[in-house]
């Protein structure tokens, strides 16, 4: 004789925030909060672009919340009410293989829309529109919430799509200079809307080691991320986009550059210049 299984109750529930709020007091044994993931969530409910997906907010044999609480707090914190599909009733064995599937990337956000090199372009998007934003204030910078939802990353590729262009032509640059896609593939973007003859001999000289020896703009940015490699540090973001845009000013004026210096915590980090044409004059 068999014995019958109660199957999980599956509904779709329109979740305001008070309803938020009481489900997450069945918080019982869930995971640690992401606030990173909160905040792209939270945004993108604002901006109503959250969509209703396969992945519901589940509930145990017990009541207890098992998954969801980070959707659940960015109900709270966008302020807004989300339809999203509830799951209650699901069983132990059911929650041990809860997490095995991964979540889709941005990368994968990116070719499934057609977009080629969905890494690199992720990357670069998630650099690019934190640059846009002001978050690289300075060599040193870390801004926060710089990671991009799936919705964000496809919006920003329609505002800037030539950052594919960008991405495909940086990937090829890597080997000759080791720095993060994200910030070479976004020094190439703005360098070509400021003057693209200039930027093509630019990244010409870089790829082909073309230069006039000491003090030579080129030179020294050469020498100073082949010491970023050699001592096996992972040169930031902020670094590099402070080493492409000083390279690229002294560049463009026709001066000389003997150092690329950072500055120290103590005395403060170099801020990170806006990028010149040839006329001296930042980029609008």
């Amino acid at each position: 004789m068999t014995t019958a299984t109660a199957l999980p109750a599956i509904v779709i529930e329109n979740i305001t925030p008070a309803i938020a709020e009481q489900y997450l007091t069945k918080n019982v044994k869930n995971r640690r909060t992401k606030e990173l993931r909160i905040a792209r969530y939270a945004r993108d409910m604002i901006a109503g672009n959250w969509q209703i997906t396969g992945e519901p907010i589940k509930f145990d044999v017990a009541g207890n919340l098992a998954d969801g609480q980070n959707r659940l707090l960015a109900i709270i914190r966008a302020d807004v009410t989300v339809t999203m599909v509830v799951v209650r009733g699901v069983t132990l064995d059911a929650m041990s293989v809860m997490d095995s599937g991964a979540p889709r990337s941005n990368a994968d956000t990116l070719g499934l829309n057609g977009f080629a090199n969905g890494k690199d372009l992720a990357a670069v998007c998630n650099i690019h529109a934190a640059w846009v934003a002001g978050g690289f204030t300075h060599a040193m910078a870390s801004p926060r919430d710089s990671q991009l939802s799936h919705s964000e990353v496809l919006a920003h590729m329609e505002e800037f799509p030539n950052l594919a262009e960008s991405t495909a032509e940086m990937s090829k640059l890597k080997r000759a200079l080791r720095l993060p896609i994200g910030a070479l593939a976004t020094a190439h973007h703005a360098f070509v809307e400021i003057d693209p003859d200039a930027a093509s001999d630019f990244f010409d000289r870089i790829k082909g080691l073309r230069t006039s020896g000491a003090g030579d703009p080129i030179a020294t940015l050469h020498k100073r991320v082949a010491a970023e490699s050699f001592k096996r540090v992972q040169t930031k973001p902020s670094t590099a986009l402070f080493f492409m845009f000083r390279t690229w000013n002294a560049y463009i004026r026709g001066e000389e550059l003997s150092k690329l210096q950072l500055g120290s915590s103590i005395l403060g980090w170099t801020p990170i210049p806006a990028p010149l044409a040839k006329s001296g004059k930042a980029a609008a």
